[in-house]
C-alpha cells in the first residue's frame, strides 16, 4: 500500500476530531444533539437499513454505529501520534535538519525572540 499524502492524513485527522460535526446530514452527529427527535425523522430520508426498522432499533443501530466511529476516531489519533513520533524521528536524522518547515519555524522564534516573544 502507497503511503497516504499529507494532505490525506490531515484530512482524515481532522474528521476524526472531536471539532468535526454534521449534525444537519448526519444521522449520528446528530443523534447527540439534545434537541433531537427519532420520531421527527422521515423514513424516506432514512438509509434503506433503517427504513425498515422501528424507533428503538434506529436508535440502537444509530447508538452501534456511533460507538464504531469512536473506535475508528480513537485508531486513527492513536496512528497519527505514532505517525508525528516517526516523522520527527527522521527529521532528527536529516543533515542539519535542513528542511522548509524548520527554516520558516527557526525564523518565526529569531524575529519573535526580537519583539520579546517567548517560546516553549
Amino acid at each position: 500500500m502507497a503511503p497516504a499524502s499529507g494532505a490525506v492524513v490531515q484530512r482524515a485527522v481532522a474528521k476524526a476530531s472531536i471539532n468535526y460535526k454534521n449534525s444537519s446530514w448526519d444521522l449520528v452527529d446528530a443523534a447527540k444533539e439534545k434537541t433531537f427527535d427519532f420520531s421527527k425523522v422521515k423514513t424516506e430520508e432514512l438509509p434503506e437499513p433503517m427504513q425498515k426498522m422501528n424507533t428503538a432499533d434506529r436508535k440502537a443501530y444509530v447508538a452501534k454505529n456511533a460507538r464504531e466511529r469512536a473506535d475508528l476516531q480513537a485508531k486513527i489519533a492513536q496512528l497519527n501520534a505514532d505517525r508525528e513520533k516517526y516523522v520527527a524521528e527522521k527529521a532528527k536524522e536529516l543533515p542539519g535538519n535542513n528542511t522548509l518547515d524548520t527554516a520558516m519555524i527557526a525564523a518565526v522564534r529569531e524575529q519573535g525572540a526580537k519583539r520579546n516573544f517567548q517560546f516553549k
